[in-house]
């Protein structure tokens, strides 16, 4: 419970409670804008994803074995054999699901400098 509550207070302190206002402006015009500005900023500052490497492994070891001839003179062969090594990652988009996007920073600061330019302004919650 204050775990909850100490994020939910550093979400109020950080600045995340705010709504954007336009004087005369409409949901509807907000919309339009906020979609726009994404467009160009998603043109500008595509999702880049950094590379990240993960190392690879080899599974068990399998041994068969089997017995030839009768209980008194019977022989028994063991056969061991690996498993194929299975490689690592390197980039890719398994790989790079976990990697943060290097891009999203300015992609924001890139979408708030559309928003100021078309009369839109950040206003804090009360």
């Amino acid at each position: 419970m204050r775990s909850a509550l100490a994020a939910c207070l550093l979400i109020l302190f950080l600045g995340g409670c705010f709504h954007w206002e336009k004087p005369g402006g409409t949901q509807a015009e907000f919309e339009a804008q906020k979609a726009a500005c994404r467009a160009r900023g998603f043109a500008r500052f595509p999702p880049r994803r950094g590379q990240v490497a993960s190392a690879g492994y080899t599974g068990p070891v399998q041994t068969d074995c089997m017995t030839i001839g009768d209980p008194y003179t019977a022989s028994t062969s063991c056969t061991t054999t690996p498993s194929p090594a299975v490689g690592g990652v390197y980039g890719g988009y398994l790989a790079a699901q976990a990697a943060e996007d290097q891009n999203l920073e300015a992609r924001n600061a890139d979408w708030d400098a559309c928003m100021y330019e078309n009369g839109w302004a950040k206003v804090r919650n009360q």
